[in-house]
C-alpha cells in the first residue's frame, strides 16, 4: 500500500526522497507510524495495525 503519488515512479521504496520534518513519541503506539501529507496537504497514514492507524487518524484531526 502507498500513496498515489509516492508510486507514480514504480520504485521499490516510496519513502526514500522524504524527509521527515517532525517526530512524535507518543505511549500506545504499537509500532512506528508514519504520516505523509500530499501536495494538496492531506495525510496518508501507514501503519502495522488498525489501531495504531486510528491513533495517527485522531492525532492529525487533532492537528488539524
Amino acid at each position: 500500500m502507498c500513496a498515489l503519488a509516492a508510486c507514480a515512479d514504480g520504485g521499490a521504496d516510496p519513502f526514500g526522497g522524504i524527509v521527515p520534518t517532525r517526530t512524535i513519541v507518543a505511549p500506545g503506539l504499537g509500532q512506528p507510524v508514519d504520516v505523509v501529507r500530499d501536495t494538496f496537504g492531506i495525510p496518508h497514514i501507514y501503519a502495522h495495525s488498525l489501531d495504531d492507524v486510528a491513533f495517527g487518524d485522531g492525532y492529525m484531526v487533532a492537528v488539524d
